[in-house]
């Protein structure tokens, strides 16, 4: 999404291997990127990614596929840790704004944020929160806002839940 300026080789801190296939007005593009031949030839400074073969399966839109998935490269992180990491990254997945992200073939939901177990509770037990449904922000402009705000359990909770529910 554009953050600390990691770009394209971000995906390389979790997977050993990236394949890009992209389609617009029926032109298409696929390649493969593995970084153990990245590292391989790096001193060379020269890479040749050679294009593959449509996978005939992408109409239009970018996938981005990720393979050999390891956290750190010397060990594996769970599939569900990778399911909520992803969806609180990308606030725009989902139908709304006609972005998906696929992992073994189930679609990753914005339910699956999960920041809502993350709000500090009051004495009762019920969660500081305050949600928003369609509320116009500026009068006459039909500008509205949906969403939620919470109060969260400790101050080092944002940097997982700064994205919050607003959507």
């Amino acid at each position: 999404m554009g953050r600390k300026g990691i770009g394209k080789f971000s995906a390389f801190g979790i997977a050993n291997e990236i394949e890009i296939e992209t389609t617009k007005d029926g032109q298409t593009t696929r390649f493969r990127m593995n970084y153990l031949e990245l590292e391989k030839n790096a001193k060379q400074r020269r890479i040749t990614l050679p294009s593959l073969p449509e996978s005939g399966t992408l109409k239009k839109g970018t996938r981005v596929t990720l393979r050999q998935i390891t956290k750190f490269r010397n060990r594996s992180i769970g599939i569900q840790t990778i399911r909520r990491g992803i969806a609180r990254r990308f606030s725009v997945i989902g139908p709304d704004h006609k972005f998906e992200v696929v992992i073994n073939g189930q679609e990753i939901t914005p339910e699956e944020r999960d920041l809502k177990k993350l709000l500090e509770k009051d004495s009762s037990g019920k969660p500081y929160l305050w949600e928003y449904h369609d509320v116009e922000i500026e009068p006459g402009t039909g500008w509205t806002v949906s969403g939620w705000i919470g109060a969260l359990n400790t101050p080092t909770s944002w940097k997982t839940a700064y994205c919050a529910g607003l959507w």
